[in-house]
């Protein structure tokens, strides 16, 4: 962990001296030759009057500290933040049609650490110029580290990665869900008898229901935009809600459509209806038209 913070951010090539309280140049903060009973000289480092004696040619320590601690580029702790954002926008979109609460917080988390970044990458860029250090300051990995992260991380939600990880540790139950309605179905259930069938998710927070309507509504979209001889990939589907998902009239869904076999470039229905996540199951969303 240590190396990895002095990789991150190792800071400039000199630092305020030895010998606590050593006076340093009011320029570029290089300790004075000589000490405090030195002459006065050029500082060897940026050419600049220094006088041990004369308090306007030297920094003032606390001052100098404060600068050498925003000079070093973002540490550990910083670009750990940094992907906060990115992991509450993964939290957010690993159900079908996703939370709207955590993505509208990611996003505004998003923008504040990057605007942090912005006034960071600034206030390091003027101290480094000052010193004459421009270079050494903004060579740091960390600088680049923090962005990245924040964008690699929140990436992630534009895939089905997350949707997919969740869908795998809550397999277990919509598989007994899906095998239930079934089995209902083909004792001659009606549809209140389906939809009183639940899931207790372990990791999503609520109960799911099997719910006829969902599948009702992904048979009639079928109906009215599907023309092909593709075959009624509906038949023996199951649908199951996810409780506090979607905006606004939707609802997210769970959807296992086993007849459904989806190959790359050739999915019977678009992205934006159904998301394949694998083992004969999808992500949708119900309208909800109440």
């Amino acid at each position: 962990m240590r190396r990895l913070r002095q990789w991150l951010s190792p800071g400039v090539g000199h630092e305020p001296g030895p010998v606590p309280g050593a006076p340093l140049c009011g320029r570029c903060m290089y300790p004075v030759p000589g000490g405090k009973d030195g002459p006065p000289c050029e500082c060897p480092e940026c050419g600049a009057r220094v006088d041990a004696r004369d308090p306007s040619t030297l920094a003032r320590h606390r001052f100098a500290r404060a600068q050498h601690r925003l000079a070093h580029a973002p540490g550990i702790i910083e670009c750990a933040v940094a992907a906060c954002p990115g992991l509450l926008a993964c939290v957010s979109v690993s159900a079908p049609r996703g939370y709207f609460l955590p993505m509208l917080l990611s996003a505004f988390g998003a923008m504040a650490i990057l605007a942090w970044w912005l006034v960071r990458v600034f206030v390091a860029t003027v101290i480094g110029w000052r010193w004459e250090r421009l270079g050494a300051v903004l060579r740091q990995p960390g600088w680049a580290a923090m962005p990245v992260l924040l964008v690699a991380v929140g990436a992630l939600s534009f895939t089905t990665v997350p949707a997919r990880i969740v869908r795998w540790c809550e397999g277990a139950r919509l598989a007994a869900a899906a095998q239930q309605a079934l089995a209902v179905e083909a004792a001659g259930g009606d549809e209140a008898a389906l939809a009183a069938i639940a899931v207790d998710f372990a990791i999503l927070p609520g109960t799911g229901r099997v719910s006829p309507d969902a599948l009702a509504q992904l048979r009639e979209w079928r109906a009215s935009h599907r023309a092909d001889d593709a075959g009624d990939w509906t038949q023996g589907g199951v649908a199951i809600t996810v409780p506090e998902t979607g905006f606004l009239f939707d609802q997210g869904a769970y959807f296992f459509l086993p007849n459904l076999r989806p190959k790359t470039g050739d999915m019977p229905i678009p992205s934006r209806i159904l998301k394949p996540l694998g083992d004969g199951w999808f992500a949708g969303r119900l309208e909800d038209h109440h």
